[in-house]
């Protein structure tokens, strides 16, 4: 999800990128040029610089773009290109957690200490696996000082979210989790499976369906990430002041592109901020929840990924409306994605990945130039519009 704390004043980029060449390549399905040109207009009012694109429709890829820039010498970035993902790292995770709810394995409903006892104390002895999955247990952020370093130290970040009490009564209100959801779902996760999320979503997903996804990104394959560069303002030109939760969630430890750009930050599991990815990936694991040869979901599955469980002001970012599903987020104000019928998840400066139930579509959007403005993003708000259009002239809607 994106945030705008830590964003430093500097410039767009400079007069210099007017003379930089930018290219769309790529490919995409008869009928579909209209996508393309989107992604070219991104880049015709320099927004875009370094970003991929894809989409599936029923399961099948039909859009598959990468903005790259070349010099005299050919393309300076390779096609095969990751980016770091920020929150929709979120997404990886809830996929692991939804594949074992389908087998059997989870129940959303049970308390979070059936499975972890330790976490069953100060107040947490009732908090459901639904209830943090959808941001309302209470936990947003450490009580403790934590560091960057400290996120890698997974026993360090459990021991600390068990010892807790909620900042809220959980259930009775909602705000964004925007690292320690993470920890929680992953725990849960680890003790249910043996495995750490990481390994689980490699097990389950990147390799049967070839992803190149990872949350804790091999070392042999650091050498293909694009790290996020930030030019927007400052939060100061927003209007604004921080609360004290805000800064609790967001600075301690800092969530920005400084600290996530970091390589002993890829190679860790932080299972709601870390994942290395690239669209291609995103959107083929998202159309496993669509129809067609990929899916991998019953229908009361994806149900429950996509019911509203909270809908309104978030405590967490600064009062600004949120709605979720089981950790999925739902389209709103802030994201609109592409109909009612979407569920995803953002990241911060501009990633975004969803599925849409009504069109069986499955998109995912990654860049390297991150947005940090207010709002949904410009980017993706031409994405989508084109392929409205291009799903009305084929009577989808």
């Amino acid at each position: 999800m994106k945030s705008n704390l830590n964003a430093k004043k500097s410039t767009p980029p400079g007069p210099t990128s007017l003379n930089r060449d930018i290219r769309v390549e790529g490919w995409t399905a008869p009928g579909f040029e209209r996508v393309r040109d989107a992604l070219q207009s991104n880049v015709d009012v320099r927004e875009e610089f370094d970003a991929d694109f894809a989409m599936y429709l029923e399961g099948e890829l039909v859009v598959d773009l990468q903005v790259r820039e070349f010099n005299g010498s050919g393309q300076i970035k390779t096609i095969d290109s990751v980016y770091p993902i920020f929150s929709v790292t979120k997404a990886m995770t809830l996929f692991v957690l939804m594949s074992l709810v389908e087998e059997g394995s989870i129940d959303v409903d049970w308390p979070m200490s059936y499975i972890w006892p330790e976490f069953g104390q100060a107040g947490k002895e009732v908090i459901t696996i639904r209830q943090v999955a959808s941001h309302q247990a209470g936990l947003p952020a450490f009580d403790e000082p934590t560091t960057v370093f400290d996120l890698t130290d997974w026993e360090l970040c459990i021991d600390r979210l068990a010892r807790q009490t909620p900042r809220w009564t959980p259930g009775s209100a909602h705000g964004y989790h925007a690292i320690t959801v993470g920890y929680l779902l992953g725990e849960i996760i680890r003790r249910v499976t043996g495995e750490t999320v990481g390994a689980k979503f490699s097990k389950q997903f990147a390799l049967p369906l070839q992803l190149s996804a990872w949350i804790g990104l091999p070392v042999l394959e650091q050498f293909r990430v694009q790290p996020i560069q930030e030019f927007q303002s400052s939060e100061t030109a927003l209007g604004f002041e921080w609360s004290e939760l805000n800064q609790a969630v967001m600075n301690f430890p800092p969530v920005n592109a400084e600290t996530f750009n970091q390589k002993g930050i890829w190679t860790a599991e932080i299972p709601a901020a870390n994942g290395i990815a690239d669209a291609r990936s995103l959107a083929r694991l998202f159309a496993t929840a669509t129809r067609g040869p990929l899916l991998r979901f019953r229908d009361n599955t994806i149900q429950l990924m996509t019911d509203p469980q909270v809908d309104g002001p978030d405590l967490v970012l600064h009062d600004q409306p949120t709605r979720f599903g089981i950790g999925f987020l739902l389209p709103n104000s802030r994201a609109p994605m592409l109909s009612p019928s979407s569920f995803g998840h953002d990241g911060r400066g501009g990633a975004l990945a969803f599925a849409d139930r009504d069109t069986n579509i499955a998109y995912a959007y990654v860049t390297s130039i991150a947005n940090l403005e207010l709002g949904p993003d410009r980017r993706n708000t031409r994405l989508t519009t084109a392929i409205r259009e291009v799903l009305l002239d084929y009577n989808f809607f």
